[in-house]
């Protein structure tokens, strides 16, 4: 495939599946056997978008830039969830219910066959925390 038609794909992958919530696109854009960064199934991958939505449903997720070459493709991808149930409870401290809460996403995805085989993501998950009151940042004092 193309680089544009894997950066299509990408982005299909971004606005369909994670921000609309499309889960059953998931089998047309991953590859059978695809890695992900902390699941091991396409199905794992499918429970965690479905559970994102219960959490914070209509959340927004864009693509703030994207870079390809070969078959490989780099994107930044920034999220915004209003939280309407408490997530990640057992790791604590998290956001107080009915805040909104952003980050950004670095997205590495490689094509084999004109399938998304490895997906590692990483995630700056400071703005969250600062914005949701779990995490306060303060200013260095002037030396």
């Amino acid at each position: 495939m193309s680089i544009e038609e894997n950066k299509a794909i990408v982005r299909r992958h971004v606005t369909d599946v994670i921000e609309q919530g499309h889960v059953e696109l998931l089998d047309g854009y991953h590859a059978p056997d695809g890695a992900f960064p902390t699941m091991k199934t396409i199905q794992e991958w499918k429970s965690a978008v479905a559970w994102a939505h219960r959490v914070a449903p209509g959340f927004k997720a864009g693509i703030v830039d994207m870079v390809a070459e070969g078959d490989k493709v780099w994107c930044c991808v920034r999220f915004e969830w209003f939280l309407q149930a408490a997530p990640f409870l057992e790791t604590g401290p998290w956001p107080a219910l009915g805040q909104t809460v952003s980050w950004s996403d670095i997205m590495f995805i490689q094509f084999v066959n004109g399938k998304m085989a490895v997906t590692l993501e990483v995630s700056d998950m400071t703005d969250a925390m600062v914005n949701g009151g779990a995490y306060t940042m303060t200013k260095p004092e002037a030396v």
